[in-house]
């Protein structure tokens, strides 16, 4: 998930953090729907190839591109939250305002002024400070 963000474009990474967290979700809940459940009669000593194994070749065969998936998503998200657990308080609050939490940029200053006391600019230094920081932090 990160390697497509890896123009540099950490503003749409933390923009779409809650998105891939939803998306991660369905992607667990679509390999929880393929339980394998049915299972194949093995009673008769052979395994034929009929329609019912080609379905669960390919159920397995999507429970693995699934699991896959899932993983990456997984490892993507801890990624980003461990990046963001070694900036400052102020800069993850600032992050997380314009990011986070699905507001808009006027709202989000507007939210920060009151809470951190602050002036319109100095927000967007910390915001700015913050984004390079986490830059460096995640793309290394």
């Amino acid at each position: 998930m990160i390697e497509q963000y890896y123009h540099y474009d950490t503003a749409k990474l933390l923009a779409e953090y809650n998105h891939n967290k939803a998306v991660l979700k369905s992607l667990r809940e679509q390999y929880n729907a393929l339980d394998g459940a049915g299972g194949m009669d093995y009673s008769s000593g052979k395994v034929s190839g009929s329609k019912g194994t080609d379905a669960l070749e390919k159920t397995a065969l999507r429970r693995i591109d699934l699991a896959a998936k899932i993983e990456d998503y997984e490892h993507d998200l801890k990624r980003i939250d461990d990046c963001m657990s070694q900036l400052t308080e102020t800069e993850q609050t600032v992050l997380t305002e314009f990011f986070l939490k699905g507001q808009t940029k006027t709202a989000a200053v507007y939210h920060l002024a009151e809470a951190l006391h602050l002036e319109q600019s100095a927000i967007y230094d910390i915001r700015k400070r913050a984004l390079n920081r986490f830059q460096h932090l995640i793309f290394g």
